[in-house]
């Protein structure tokens, strides 16, 4: 697979770095510490990224069993 290089920009200074930094920097916890993407690029990365599937909720189904107990307060003697 071949390296992505993209252009970054200092979260700090707000420059742009000098030098594409490798995609994957992005999301490493020390080497994107003070990165960010450029507008171009998070945008591109967003249009790549699947959407998130949705979950779906699951219809409360009919209930077909009837009671067989009497209602409270039938004062009906069998």
């Amino acid at each position: 697979m071949a390296e992505r290089f993209l252009t970054a920009y200092n979260t700090t200074t707000g420059e742009k770095l000098p030098n594409p930094v490798p995609e994957h920097w992005f999301d490493h916890p020390v080497l994107g510490k003070n990165i960010s993407r450029t507008p171009r690029a998070r945008a591109a990365a967003a249009a790549r990224k699947p959407a998130a599937p949705t979950r779906e909720r699951a219809t409360p189904k009919a209930r077909t069993e009837t009671p067989t107990a009497p209602a409270s307060g039938d004062d009906e003697k069998e």
